[in-house]
């Protein structure tokens, strides 16, 4: 299984300021640099409509690649999952992108492939837990409505944020980013009880300084807590009545910040508006869409796809 960041960094040409088209970096690697111009495909094709899909295209490519993808581009196939409440534009975005990428796709709802995936599609609430949004909804067997999805705007990346404030705020000076944040929250980020202190090298104008971070981790991480709990409780209590107590007794977490310790047990003691409930931590958290996405693509039979790739995959 491969897995990358969604985004992209262009190097510049130090004389004419325009971008190199082979100085192209991904992932982590763009991350770790200073010089380069940003790009987050999914992101800036969510949020615009006129977005040029290449960029898309390029991190496609470039996953296909690092997984060790062999077959030819009209060897294979794909299912693309995609969150809940994209719009018709970025769907087709997707497949343009795609298109020269594989001979046939389709777009899936994310949250039925975390579900098809887990083999929990007869009766449970879904909970994707990103780094931009908290999407959530009921699966009951079907693949669920966009208007039944309940999307949340406060998430992994909010964390980082709110960390970052935290620290700013309590020690003058500090020169502290999100992305290191970001990587103090991957490492020891945790709800309810920490169990031991967080200690960490925190940077400042010229210098750096051993600090303990425990309490405003906690506080940045618990954060999002409220949120969720109260879109369980919303979703919850817009499913059928008769179905309802199955429902908040089998809550499936997933996402990079469902890895957050304690996050489970932690949910799990603020449903007493519910009556309770039984909160489930998904195996291969970041990949859970992914590994559902697969599993349909190979259960799909091959009349379905040379059908797909005959319409033009749309």
């Amino acid at each position: 299984m491969f897995s990358e960041h969604s985004l992209i960094g262009y190097s510049k040409d130090i004389i004419s300021e325009k971008v190199s088209e082979d100085g192209a970096f991904f992932g982590k690697t763009a991350l770790e640099r200073t010089d380069l111009e940003l790009k987050w495909p999914v992101r800036d094709l969510l949020m615009n409509d006129h977005e040029d899909p290449g960029n898309l295209k390029a991190l496609l490519d470039h996953c296909i690649q690092g997984a060790g993808v062999l077959a030819e581009a009209d060897k294979r196939y794909a299912v693309i999952s995609v969150s809940p409440g994209a719009n018709t534009s970025y769907k087709r975005a997707v497949l343009e992108a795609s298109k020269q990428l594989f001979r046939g796709v389709m777009v899936a709802n994310g949250l039925f492939c975390i579900a098809y995936g887990g083999k929990v599609c007869d009766g449970s609430v879904i909970i994707d837990v990103g780094a931009s949004k908290i999407d959530m909804c009921c699966i009951e067997g079907n693949v669920p409505e966009d208007e039944d999805c309940l999307s949340i705007s406060f998430a992994g990346e909010s964390i980082d944020q709110q960390l970052a404030d935290l620290l700013v705020e309590k020690y003058e000076g500090s020169k502290v980013t999100t992305e290191l944040t970001r990587k103090w929250k991957e490492a020891y980020g945790f709800v309810g009880d920490a169990g031991e202190e967080c200690r960490v090298e925190l940077p400042l104008h010229d210098s750096f300084k051993e600090v303990i971070i425990t309490e405003e981790l906690r506080l940045a991480c618990e954060s999002i807590i409220p949120d969720i709990v109260s879109g369980i409780i919303r979703t919850v209590s817009g499913a059928r009545p008769q179905f309802r107590a199955a429902l908040r007794n089998n809550i499936c977490i997933c996402g990079g910040s469902s890895r957050i310790r304690n996050i489970g047990s932690f949910i799990q003691s603020e449903l007493s508006e519910l009556g309770g409930g039984r909160i489930f931590l998904m195996n291969d958290p970041e990949f859970a869409g992914a590994n559902g996405a697969c599993r349909l693509a190979e259960r799909m039979p091959g009349e379905f796809w040379e059908k797909l790739s005959n319409c033009g995959n749309l």
